[in-house]
């Protein structure tokens, strides 16, 4: 039985992963004291004879951590990595040179079973918010072992309900190490079978789709008209937009005491919406040290120079978006200039949900990569269609 791995079904989880990736990344950087991305590509279905291609041989030694899931959703969630990169994270959560721990005791476990409980709880928030259901996450439990012991007796208990899982592979970025392991998603009979039935809707399938398409193609204009204005190789990538309820829009800016630089643009004409490009003060000040081609920490304050750059940088960035979005629904926009503000997350934040709240409940959030010359910044996109946009888009994808 194979209910969760039909195209729609994948799709609309790929919203749920992304989702969990983006809430595990302000909860782990509140842990940690410090900037954790987290990312995923969405769910693929994996056939269990292919395993092994996915976890490692069963002889590898392997830590996992298994969440089980309790409420109108039931399951299990399973964070699997390879031993090596179990010791990698011990080392960054406790600041240490990568390659000081050889072996996992007691407190490297304990620091292991506190971040899949958070990568675990944050990707099952994504689900049944998705879902409109409610649940919760009972203890979690960490093995380290070989794949085998480990995992396997987990995977024999799903094979009695598929013959396939859902494998999210995720990236972990901290203090530029990058680090991969697997999250497998496995539901019960009953939930695979709520989870089908939520995505027969052809119409969130097509507006899903749409808004991810608008997010690639805003991201990749915006790629070539940064890289022309710097005369130098730019990159952006976004793992495209979700549509965030209102109060957890605070929470995903990070910190709500911590200053950001702040751009925020209305937007006229044939689309009405406007948008917020986000940096945190220290991606600020490494953004203006690359467009002005000075070493990296040459930048200590936000002067009218750096502030020129960054709404320049917003300029562009927001009108590619806008203007993917627009080419789209076949109508014209005006984008108006940016207009800069700095200062804490919950007061550059709290604008928009005080008018967004009177007309929409939601709103739709990308975050996005930065890549020039080696250096990876990280930004946060929202842009706030109104309610009569809104409506363009959905009656589009009727």
């Amino acid at each position: 039985m194979t209910l969760v791995s039909d195209a729609p079904v994948l799709n609309a989880l790929g919203k749920v992963a992304v989702h969990g990736a983006a809430e595990a990344s302000t909860a782990l950087s509140k842990w940690f004291g410090r900037g954790v991305r987290v990312t995923s590509d969405g769910f693929e279905s994996v056939p269990f004879e292919s395993l092994n291609a996915a976890i490692g041989e069963p002889e590898r030694i392997v830590v996992a951590v298994r969440m089980p899931i309790d409420g109108e959703i039931t399951g299990d969630i399973l964070l699997t990595m390879p031993e090596e990169v179990a010791m990698t994270l011990c080392d960054l959560l406790m600041q240490q040179p990568p390659g000081t721990t050889t072996s996992i005791g007691e407190m490297e476990l304990s620091c292991i079973q506190e971040t899949g409980n958070i990568v675990g709880s944050a990707m099952m928030n994504g689900l049944v918010g998705w879902l409109g259901v409610t649940a919760a996450p009972g203890p979690p439990v960490v093995l380290h072992d070989m794949a085998c012991a480990t995992v396997e007796p987990t995977l024999v208990e799903q094979a009695s309900v598929s013959d396939e899982i859902l494998l999210a592979r995720t990236d972990f970025l901290m203090d530029k190490l990058w680090l991969e392991w697997g999250l497998f998603l496995l539901p019960s009979p009953k939930s695979s079978a709520l989870i089908a039935k939520r995505c027969e809707s052809d119409q969130f399938e097509r507006f899903e789709s749409v808004i991810n398409s608008v997010a690639a193609s805003g991201a990749m204009n915006a790629s070539q008209a940064l890289s022309k204005w710097f005369g130098a190789s730019v990159r952006l990538r976004t793992d495209g937009f979700v549509d965030v309820p209102l109060d957890e829009l605070e929470s995903m800016l990070g910190n709500p005491e911590e200053p950001v630089a702040a751009l925020r643009m209305n937007v006229t004409g044939g689309f009405l919406a406007e948008s917020l490009l986000a940096f945190a003060e220290p991606v600020a000040l490494s953004l203006i040290d690359l467009l002005m081609g000075q070493p990296m920490g040459t930048s200590k304050q936000l002067d009218d120079a750096g502030r020129s750059c960054l709404q320049e940088t917003a300029n562009i960035v927001s009108s590619s978006y806008v203007n993917s979005l627009c080419s789209w629904l076949g109508v014209s926009a005006t984008p108006q200039a940016p207009q800069y503000q700095f200062d804490l997350a919950a007061a550059v934040v709290a604008p928009i949900l005080l008018e967004q709240a009177k007309v929409s409940d939601s709103v739709l959030f990308t975050r996005t990569d930065f890549l020039m010359d080696g250096h990876w910044l990280d930004w946060i996109f929202l842009l706030v269609p109104s309610p009569q946009a809104m409506d363009q888009i959905r009656k589009m994808c009727e």
